[in-house]
């Protein structure tokens, strides 16, 4: 989350319609609650790994539509706090 800046969360928040209604959900539960990706995983019953595809598909998809390249790119480095 730190990784990322305020505005990119707040474009991907403000954009969350265009996403999946999992990475909705996804996106809600990381950046609104700041639940860490494990404890997602266990609330959805999915892997660790499947919380993490589905964030960067979120962040893929709204960098998409702005073109925001910048934001696809944060979004492909690994969290130091993400196990």
């Amino acid at each position: 989350r730190l990784f990322m800046g305020i505005r990119t969360v707040n474009v991907m928040l403000d954009n969350i319609e265009m996403l999946t209604p999992r990475q909705r959900q996804v996106v809600q539960l990381y950046y609104r609650e700041s639940l860490m990706q494990q404890e997602i995983a266990q609330k959805l019953h999915v892997s660790q790994q499947a919380v993490a595809d589905s964030l960067v598909r979120a962040r893929r998809a709204v960098g998409r539509h702005f073109g925001a390249k910048e934001m696809v790119r944060n979004s492909e480095q690994p969290s130091p706090f993400s196990p």
